[in-house]
This record gives C-alpha cells, sequence and structure tokens, in this order.
C-alpha cells in the first residue's frame, strides 16, 4: 500500500522573503552604476554623432552650393550652420547638445566651411564628467570622430 505524501499549506515565511528582498537589493547596487555609465556614454555618444552629421552636412552644402559655410559653437552647448551670405535668413540648422553633455574644449567658436571642401581644422572635445569623445575637422574638410 502507498502512502500518500503529506503536503504542507504554510505559505513563505518572512525570514525567506526578507532573504530573498536582501539578495534583489545586492544585485540591484551592483547594476545602477553601470546603468549609470552605460547612460552617461549613450548621451555622449550620440550628441557626437548628430554632431559629427551637422558638420559632414555642412561642408556637403558648402561644395554643393559653392559658398562657405559656418558652424558656430557655443559654450552653453548648443551650435548653429549658418550661411554668411544668407545672414538676415534665420540659421539652417540649430540644435542644443542633450542635457548633461558639453563642450568641452573648442578650437574656435566658429567652423569654416569652403567651396572646395576645405574647412578651417580644429579638434573638438564633446562630452561630460565621465565620458568624453573628440571630433576632428581637418584642413581638407574631413570630419572624423575618435
Amino acid at each position: 500500500m502507498l502512502v500518500p505524501l503529506m503536503r504542507s499549506n504554510r505559505g513563505v515565511s518572512i525570514l525567506e522573503v526578507m532573504a530573498a528582498a536582501a539578495v534583489a537589493a545586492v544585485l540591484v547596487s551592483f547594476t545602477l552604476p553601470t546603468f549609470d555609465a552605460a547612460q552617461n556614454n549613450y548621451r555622449v555618444t550620440i550628441a557626437v554623432d548628430q554632431l559629427v552629421s551637422e558638420l559632414q552636412t555642412a561642408r556637403l552644402l558648402a561644395v554643393t552650393r559653392n559658398a562657405s559655410l559656418q558652424v558656430t559653437l557655443q559654450d552653453d552647448g548648443s551650435y548653429q550652420v549658418v550661411d554668411p551670405a544668407d545672414s538676415p535668413n534665420p540659421p539652417r540648422a540649430s540644435r542644443t547638445l542633450p542635457s548633461g553633455v558639453a563642450f568641452q574644449s573648442l578650437p574656435t567658436q566658429t567652423l569654416t566651411f569652403y567651396p572646395g571642401g576645405n574647412a578651417q581644422g580644429g579638434t573638438i572635445r564633446v562630452g561630460n564628467s565621465a565620458f568624453s569623445r573628440l571630433i576632428t575637422v581637418t584642413a581638407s574638410g574631413s570630419v572624423t570622430l575618435q
């Protein structure tokens, strides 16, 4: 004859719940700094990619329109693509870096792209307190990300 298994209707004790909560809290405490660092890295990467795209577009427009274009960089994190011959009109593009991201070093406030594709060279550092990237504009007009 088989003996039926005895089952307990007892639930989870408070001690077991507290132990599980403590393990979860330890795991979360390890992942939050990693998540924060990844978020800072992501903000800088998005800002730099957008700025590189604007600089490359400004160079392309200078060549196709056979006219100089300027990209003005402001200390507050904003930048504009301006056609000096079109001064009474608003800028061609106006953007601001995401919150927490800033220009950390600027070679000059204005980068100029000339009709031949060449440009005023310089290196721009964009970042935050944890992460930064360099954008280099060479005299030949090439825009590279480092």
